[in-house]
Order: structure tokens, then C-alpha cells, then sequence
């Protein structure tokens, strides 16, 4: 059977702008400056469990050095009643290839995920008499791309956290996913897990998180996170493949959390 084409090279830099304005726009839209949140949107790659306040905002930017480079970012805002929502822009892909550095794209190799998209994201915690507290969450939106190549992607997810300190919590669950968002079979259902650990007070974090799943976001992530100031935490990482996971890789993460950077 032939093989899908993977459509890649440059993106214009009309798509690549609409993306970001886009992005910078809903996200700063529904930013206000209001005093700094202790929340986190994810240790690596599995969601914390961490609910914005009402109001109160965050950003997160991740790295990861493989075959390419991937960049991904994600704003949150706080709505009130243990909600929180924002956007994500995922898969935004760099390759050397011919002595130049690409944009590159995805639009119909299933077996990998699609990108870059832009997604829209929401979650609510249910507190609960226990030590522990539930969690649900989603996102969904559209790959970047030539309109006849646009397709949805989409991730619903549930995780128990439990936390004993501002600084050290696990959180377990699983989730569902389609192919569009992490390449592979059409649904794709995996358990994950995440936790951090404060070892130096409000300077030195050990966090770790795993996706079990047999696709190319099927990986073990482990390392530190200094806090540079009470807004400002930086993350380095190691990313280790599945075996199961033929589409997964090795590779290195810098993750840089920013909480409300328009506080005074």
C-alpha cells in the first residue's frame, strides 16, 4: 500500500502570522493584571490538575530538541468556579534540511500528528471531602493549513490529583484522543501520570510526568524546575520514548512557565 504524503516545507507567513495573531489576541483578550497564580498547565505533557483563579493568568512555552525542533505554547485564564480556559498552539515544527532551517507542516500523514494546531482549551476541578480532587478537561481546533487540508483535532481527559503542599502533587488518568492530534489509529485511548515535587523551598522542583500511549506522543519525561522568581519557573527534561511507541523519540525539553507577567 503506498505510503501518505506528508505535505511539508515553508508555511507563508501570512498562515504563520494569522496563527500567532490569533493566538496573542484571544489570550491577551481575556487577560487583566491581577496578582500572580501558583498554577502550572502541565508538568511536561499531562495536565496538572492546577486551576487558574478567577481573572488570573498564565503562559507556558515548550521546546523539544529531537530529529526537530517542536515549539508549542499555551495561555490560561481563570473564569471562576474552579474553571479555567485558554488557547494552545501545538506541533510548531522546525527541520534542517539543505543547509536551511524549515517550517514544517503536516496536513495528511496520519501516522504522525498534524500541525501546527491552534486549539481552544477548558477544564474544571470538582474539590472533593478527600485528599484528592477531579479533574476534567478537553481542547479541540484545526490544523494550519490549505483549507481542503484543514481537519479536527480533539483531547477529552480525566485525572485525579492530589496534592499535600503548593508545590508537590500527582495527578493520574486517561484520556481520548483522535489521530489528528497525536498521529496513528483514529481513537486513541491511553492512562498517564505526572507529579512535582518540591525539594528547595520556592526554588528547586523534581517533576516527572508519563504518556503511556502507543503513538508519537507516547513518552516518559523526568527532570528539574528552578523557580527564576515567584512568576517566572524553567524546566529542563529528558524525553524517553516508548518501546511500544514506534513514532515516538528521544529528545531534550526546555519549559518556560510565565504566571501573570502583566502584575506589578
Amino acid at each position: 500500500m503506498m505510503e501518505p504524503h506528508r505535505r511539508t516545507g515553508f508555511v507563508s507567513y501570512g498562515v504563520l502570522r494569522r496563527t500567532f495573531v490569533l493566538f496573542r489576541t484571544i489570550s491577551m483578550g481575556v487577560c487583566s493584571p491581577l496578582a500572580a497564580v501558583n498554577a502550572q498547565a502541565t508538568f511536561y505533557q499531562v495536565p496538572t490538575g492546577d486551576i487558574a483563579k478567577p481573572a488570573d493568568v498564565y503562559f507556558q512555552q515548550q521546546s523539544t530538541l529531537s530529529d526537530r525542533l517542536d515549539l508549542s505554547l499555551q495561555g490560561m485564564v481563570g473564569l471562576g468556579s474552579n474553571f479555567d480556559a485558554g488557547m494552545s498552539v501545538y506541533n510548531f515544527d522546525f527541520v534542517r534540511r539543505g543547509g536551511a532551517i524549515h517550517v514544517e507542516a503536516n496536513h495528511s500523514d496520519r501516522g504522525d500528528p498534524f500541525g501546527p494546531l491552534v486549539l481552544g482549551t477548558v477544564q474544571k476541578r470538582f474539590d472533593t471531602s478527600l485528599d484528592f480532587a477531579v479533574v476534567l478537561g478537553g481542547q479541540a481546533g484545526p490544523n494550519v493549513g490549505p483549507v481542503a487540508d484543514i481537519r479536527m483535532s480533539a483531547r477529552g481527559y480525566a485525572n485525579v490529583v492530589v496534592e499535600w503542599g503548593e508545590n508537590r502533587r500527582c495527578s493520574a488518568g486517561a484520556y481520548l484522543t483522535n489521530g489528528i492530534f497525536v498521529g496513528g489509529r483514529a481513537l486513541q485511548v491511553g492512562p498517564w501520570l505526572g507529579c512535582d515535587i518540591e525539594v528547595l523551598e520556592d526554588l528547586l522542583e523534581i517533576q516527572a510526568d508519563w504518556d503511556f500511549g502507543n503513538h508519537a506522543n507516547g513518552a516518559a519525561t523526568f527532570g528539574p524546575q528552578l523557580r527564576v522568581t515567584k512568576q517566572v519557573g524553567v524546566a529542563l527534561g529528558l524525553r524517553v520514548p516508548n518501546p511500544w511507541a514506534d513514532n515516538a523519540k528521544w529528545g531534550g525539553v526546555l519549559q518556560i512557565e510565565v504566571k501573570d507577567p502583566l502584575s506589578h
